[in-house]
């Protein structure tokens, strides 16, 4: 059995596991990143497929790299090397921290977020340690002045942490009894409070206002949305493209508290990503909503384009049997029963897997099915 931690966009902790024979693999897990996406089947192997120079040494990317385009593809699913991969099996995790001068360290958690450049773990006591880009206060740990951080630092005031979640230049934890704290900058309103005037990022954790007991979090790149215990959503922050799914959008709109997302119901699983301007919820009936940026046809309801934000939850169209859905920075995609994976949004680089990339026509406004060669 093999566990999935997401860290940074498109990266996942593998370990070793039995494999065996599967001509039609099923799928597991998928990491839509920027411009790629990674699977994970059944019998533990990774794939990938999109921009190809970041993909490794497979034969097929070396001879696409060796074509001289200028910007070469895999359209399809292609093996990876492990190596390529960060995955572990079961909390805890032993995760390496940056290397600095002084050596790396070593960081025990029970979960990690990542968005590239600020890394958060919870801790096997619960609380919560943050290194790499301080900037806007993203370490949580008080202060500004230092802009970098090699080692693991302790996030002030956090105890009794179950989950995290992280933006851009934001995070968030879920805490005992479904409490939330955020910290880093607040320029659109991303960790749902009303700082003083001037004041545009919190360098120690605050609490958005009013908010119920919370379940789940989903953060996106400025933008934060948080699940119920009673299945109700909520979110705030950036809403310049519809990302707090209220009917807000529009240059220089934004939601500073949280706000309910009207309309849903029956939601098990929320999902941004720290690249994503769109939000999707996986709903008990197993079909999929989303709402946000749509320029690509990343929400997957027939339309594309700057014109045609989904201001409110919009159905993913003939999505059924939905176990899990993912979100990267232009594209999305989810596995369906039983165990098969399909995409939409932006195809422009060969990141929907269904080997029909075109420069002319990149984007895919409903699901397409990944093609396996």
């Amino acid at each position: 059995m093999t566990a999935l931690v997401r860290l940074a966009a498109g990266l996942l902790l593998l370990l070793p596991a039995s494999c065996r024979k599967d001509t039609s693999p099923t799928v597991v897990d998928v990491i839509p990143g920027d411009q790629t996406t990674q699977v994970v089947t059944a019998d533990g192997r990774l794939f990938g497929f999109g921009k190809a120079d970041t993909l490794g040494s497979h034969p097929e990317t070396r001879e696409r790299l060796q074509l001289g385009k200028n910007t070469p593809y895999l359209p399809y699913p292609v093996p990876l090397d492990p190596a390529l991969a960060v995955k572990k099996g079961a909390p805890p995790f032993r995760v390496a921290t940056e290397e600095s001068p002084r050596g790396a360290h070593t960081v025990d958690a029970l979960e990690v977020a990542s968005n590239g450049t600020t890394t958060c773990v919870v801790r096997l006591d619960r609380t919560v340690a943050c290194w790499g880009s301080n900037t806007y206060g993203a370490l949580g740990r008080g202060d500004t002045t230092s802009t970098h951080d090699y080692g693991p630092a302790p996030v002030v005031g956090l105890s009794g942490a179950r989950a995290l979640g992280i933006g851009s230049w934001h995070a968030c934890a879920l805490l005992q009894a479904g409490r939330v704290a955020c910290w880093g900058v607040n320029h659109e309103g991303q960790l749902g409070v009303t700082l003083p005037t001037g004041v545009h990022h919190a360098a120690s954790p605050v609490t958005p206002a009013g908010l119920p007991p919370i379940r789940q979090l989903a953060l996106g790149a400025s933008h934060t949305c948080a699940l119920a215990e009673d299945g109700t959503v909520f979110c705030w922050g950036y809403a310049w493209d519809g990302q707090t799914g209220n009917g807000e959008h529009g240059v220089g709109q934004r939601v500073p508290t949280p706000a309910r997302v009207a309309g849903l119901a029956g939601v098990e699983a929320l999902v941004s990503s720290p690249l994503s301007y769109h939000t999707c919820a996986r709903l008990s009936d197993r079909t999929a909503t989303c709402w946000g940026r749509n320029d690509k046809g990343q929400i997957g309801n027939g339309k594309s384009g700057d014109e045609h934000p989904a201001t409110r939850p919009s159905a993913v169209l003939g999505l059924q049997g939905v176990s899990l859905i993912a979100t990267g920075a232009d594209h999305t995609c989810a596995i369906v029963d039983p165990g098969r994976l399909l995409c939409w949004g932006s195809d422009f680089l060969g990141q929907l897997g269904d080997d029909g990339a075109s420069w002319l026509s990149p984007a895919r406004p409903e699901p397409v099915a990944v093609r396996w060669k």
